[in-house]
């Protein structure tokens, strides 16, 4: 065969197969179509929510606790005011009417919603119409450039402690068992998430150059990449590095079943996220610190004083926030920078505690030595035409629904940091 015979043969063959991949697509398109016509056109919203609720829970696009949080907030505050009409009657019109009706909403003891709540079911909202024409073919636009403003009580601020506060409040962790005493530690100059920190393996920790790194989280013992799907690395200080150190040896002396777990629990399992609210509390009396201390307040107060000191980006690069990856994407924030800017924020801090044992564990001749030497180193209610949008806000309590399709949800009973 020579070469022009074999150019032919090969032009044949392509147009064969654009033929019939034309022909495959035609068929397809009518499918949808007859599809369409018989049940997407008249599909209404409470429809169309089983369907994007089991499609989120599917594709894994949000964690299992927030689909569960999501679920609430629609039977709460979308599903008794829009479930009714059908998608492609859900314009901006009945956009801003739904935004003067559910500020009208009260909770079971009269209390108006908080504005985050609020804010929260109206991104929902907006999240689900805009995925119908993706779902089931039927475009809605009608929440773009739409912003929700509610006059509604904000919530009251967060509580978050001051340098002194908190060199106070670590310096009480002394009395606390030398696993707790870590964790705290861990978390107050890291800002590291609760899930995250009791995610954390040995393998993670790096003594020799100072460092932890942040690779995954878990809730209620499922593991997961971190809430923003992205690994970081951050600075571990020579008194924090000690005081894990000590809490090693603790940990081999005890009971606790062997693992990799930094922080096991007896059973060698993850921990909760309540295994630390006593013990802060406890310390926050000692130190005299009147504020409610918790696993999101210690991660407030390390993004608040990198923040002061060094910078918004070095901060987010540190905390791992959600908008890390596009912060990081135009900056380069060293490792060296985000250990020089925690040096500066915590200031005294770090030079405060010393590893302590209790007379008993330092009578323990079964001590095991792990052979590590000290590390050296505005209108009420309506629809406003705008470009902007606003993060997620709190969740609400209230009973979690099942999933469509045989899918009965856990209720969650506790939150990880965040």
């Amino acid at each position: 065969m020579s070469l022009a015979q074999a150019l032919e043969v090969q032009s044949e063959l392509k147009r064969r197969l654009v033929e019939k991949l034309e022909r495959e697509a035609e068929k397809r398109s009518a499918a949808r179509v007859e599809v369409r016509d018989a049940d997407y056109e008249t599909m209404t919203l409470e429809e169309y929510a089983k369907r994007w609720f089991v499609h989120i829970d599917q594709t894994g696009r949000k964690r299992p606790h927030v689909v569960d949080i999501d679920l609430r907030r629609y039977e709460k505050h979308i599903h008794p005011l829009l479930g009714h009409l059908h998608i492609s009657d859900i314009g901006k019109p009945e956009l801003t009417s739904w935004m003067g009706k559910v500020s009208q909403q009260r909770k079971a003891n009269g209390q108006p919603y908080a504005k985050d709540t609020l804010q929260s079911a109206w991104r929902l909202l907006a999240s689900m119409l805009r995925d119908a024409e993706v779902l089931v073919g039927i475009p809605n636009y009608a929440p773009n450039n739409l912003r929700f403003r509610v006059n509604a009580p904000t919530t009251r601020p967060k509580d978050t402690l001051t340098q002194a506060e908190l060199a106070a409040l670590l310096a009480k962790t002394d009395e606390e068992s030398p696993d707790i005493r870590a964790m705290i530690w861990v978390q107050a100059t890291t800002g590291m998430r609760f899930g995250e920190v009791s995610a954390l393996t040995w393998d993670d920790i790096d003594f020799d150059k100072g460092f932890i790194h942040v690779r995954r989280s878990q809730v209620d013992g499922e593991v997961f990449p971190t809430k923003t799907s992205t690994t970081r690395t951050v600075p571990m200080y020579e008194v924090v590095a000690d005081i894990l150190r000590e809490h090693k040896v603790w940990l081999s002396s005890r009971w606790f079943q062997r693992g990799e777990l930094v922080f096991p629990s007896k059973a060698g399992t993850y921990r909760c996220a309540t295994v630390t609210a006593k013990p802060l509390r406890r310390c926050a009396e000692k130190a005299g610190v009147d504020k409610r201390v918790t696993n999101q307040a210690l991660r407030r107060t390390v993004n608040n004083l990198i923040r002061q000191r060094a910078g918004e980006i070095t901060a987010r690069a540190i905390t791992g926030h959600a908008t890390q990856a596009m912060t990081e994407h135009y900056s380069e924030v060293t490792l060296q920078e985000k250990k020089a800017a925690g040096l500066v924020a915590f200031g005294g801090v770090l030079k405060s505690a010393k590893p302590t044992f209790t007379d008993e564990f330092e009578q323990n001749e079964d001590v095991v030595d792990v052979g590590l030497e000290p590390q050296e180193c505005a209108s009420d209610a309506t629809g406003q035409l705008s470009g902007g949008e606003e993060g997620w806000g709190t969740s609400h309590p209230g009973p979690v629904p099942h999933l469509p399709n045989g899918r009965v949800q856990k209720k969650t009973s506790r939150k990880s940091g965040g």
